[in-house]
C-alpha cells in the first residue's frame, strides 16, 4: 500500500513552474519570485518551495545567482530556431493539467517545435465564441493546436483549417473532424465500479463533475461515465445508488455534505475525479461515517488527492495521452488537414485502503 505523500505541495510547485518554463510562459533569463512569495502563492511552506526550486535547479531549468536571485535557465538550443509552432490551450495549473503541459512542451521542443501556451481564459465557449485573444497565436499559423474543450476544437478547426486540432477531452461527436486523444472515461467508470462490486458493494452511487449533454449527437464525459458505470452494475447484478452531479450542486450553492444528508447512503461511490472523492470522504466523516467501513470510495486520475486521502483510484495515464498527441503531430504531413484520429487511453486501477469493505459487507458473509 502506498503511504501518504509528504511532497504534494513540493510536486505542485515544481510541476506548475516547470510547465510555465517549458511552455514559454516564463522566458529564459526571467527572474522568479522570491522563495517566500512562491510559498505564499502556492500555499506551501518556504521550506517546501525551496525544495521544489532545488529540484528545478537539478533539472537545469532554473539557475541561482548569489546576491541576485533565481532565474529561468536556457533551454536546449536545438529548438530555438524552430519555425513550426504548436499551440497548447490547457490550464498551466492543477496536477493533471500542469503535468500534461510540462510533458507536451518538453517533448515538443525536443522534437524541434516551438510551443505557445494559450490561457484557457481565451478559449472559445459556445457556438459563436469571441476568440479575439487568440489572434496573435493564429497569426503564427500553428501546425497543431491542443485544447481541452470541444467547442474550442470545433471553432479552431474552422478558424485555422491548416492546423491539426487535437481535443484531449473524452467526448464523442460525429461532427468533429479533428482528433480526440483522451483517457477513456467509459472504461474508467466501468473499472472503478466493477472493482467496487468485486469487493462486495451491492448498491453503488456515482459522483461526477460534469453535466449530461443536451445535444443528441454528442456524448459528453458524464454520458460516457454513466454508460460505463451502468454497464458494470448490470454485469455484477448490483443496484444503482444515488447520482451526484457535483457541478450542478456547485451552481445551486448546495454542498456535497448537505446532499448526502438527504440520501440513503449506498455501500460505495465511484467518483470521476479524486478531488470529488476527497470531498465525499470529508463529508462522510463529518456525518460520523467511516471510509471504507460504512461507504467505500474509488476516485479517478490517481492525483495527489488520491495519495493524501489513501483513495483507490483509476489511473488515467495522461502521460500516454501526451505521447499520442506528439505522435500525431510528428507523424502528420506538413499541413495535416487530413488527420482524424479518435483514440481513448485505457485505464488501470491503483488500490489503496478507501475501498476495503468490512467483513460484514463481503459477498461471502451476505
Amino acid at each position: 500500500m502506498e503511504q501518504l505523500a509528504h511532497t504534494t505541495g513540493r510536486d505542485r510547485v515544481r510541476q506548475n513552474l516547470r510547465a510555465a518554463i517549458l511552455s514559454g510562459e516564463l522566458r529564459a533569463g526571467q527572474k522568479l519570485l522570491p522563495t517566500e512569495a512562491i510559498s505564499k502563492r502556492y500555499g506551501v511552506s518556504p521550506r517546501t518551495a525551496h525544495e521544489a526550486l532545488r529540484d528545478l535547479v537539478n533539472e537545469k531549468l532554473i539557475v541561482r545567482e548569489k546576491g541576485r536571485g533565481t532565474f529561468v535557465g536556457n533551454l536546449p538550443t536545438d529548438n530555438q530556431e524552430a519555425t513550426e509552432v504548436v499551440a497548447i490551450m490547457l490550464p498551466p495549473s492543477g496536477h493533471v493539467w500542469s503535468e500534461m503541459v510540462a510533458n507536451l512542451a518538453g517533448d515538443l521542443q525536443t522534437a524541434g517545435y516551438r510551443t505557445e501556451l494559450i490561457s484557457p481564459q481565451a478559449e472559445p465557449n459556445g457556438e459563436t465564441p469571441d476568440c479575439t485573444r487568440l489572434e496573435s497565436t493564429l497569426a503564427l499559423a500553428p501546425k497543431a493546436i491542443i485544447c481541452r474543450q470541444l467547442w474550442a476544437a470545433k471553432w479552431l478547426s474552422s478558424a485555422c483549417p491548416g492546423a491539426n486540432i487535437i481535443c484531449v477531452r473524452s467526448v464523442e461527436d460525429r461532427s468533429f473532424t479533428g482528433s480526440i486523444v483522451a483517457p477513456d472515461t467509459y472504461a474508467a467508470a466501468y473499472t472503478g465500479t466493477h472493482h467496487l462490486a468485486q469487493r462486495g458493494a451491492r448498491r453503488i452511487g456515482l459522483c461526477t463533475n460534469m453535466y449530461i449533454s443536451t445535444q443528441p449527437w454528442i456524448l459528453e464525459e458524464t454520458d460516457l461515465a454513466l454508460a460505463g458505470f451502468r454497464q458494470a452494475l448490470a454485469e455484477a447484478g448490483a443496484e444503482e445508488g444515488p447520482l451526484l452531479f457535483a457541478s450542478e450542486l456547485d451552481s445551486e450553492g448546495t454542498t456535497i455534505d448537505s446532499a448526502l444528508r438527504n440520501l440513503e447512503l449506498p455501500d460505495a461511490f465511484h467518483c470521476t475525479t479524486d478531488f470529488r472523492a476527497s470531498q465525499l470522504v470529508d463529508a462522510l466523516r463529518g456525518m460520523g461515517k467511516s471510509v471504507p467501513g460504512d461507504v467505500a470510495i474509488v476516485g479517478t486520475h490517481n492525483t495527489p488527492w488520491a495519495h493524501a486521502y489513501q483513495l483507490t483510484s483509476v489511473e488515467s495515464h495522461w502521460e500516454r495521452v501526451a505521447r499520442e498527441c506528439i505522435q500525431i503531430i510528428c507523424q502528420g504531413p506538413e499541413r495535416p488537414t487530413n488527420i482524424r484520429r479518435h483514440s481513448y487511453v485505457q485505464p488501470d486501477i491503483v488500490i489503496r485502503r478507501s475501498c476495503h469493505l468490512h467483513e460484514s459487507q463481503t459477498p461471502e458473509s451476505r
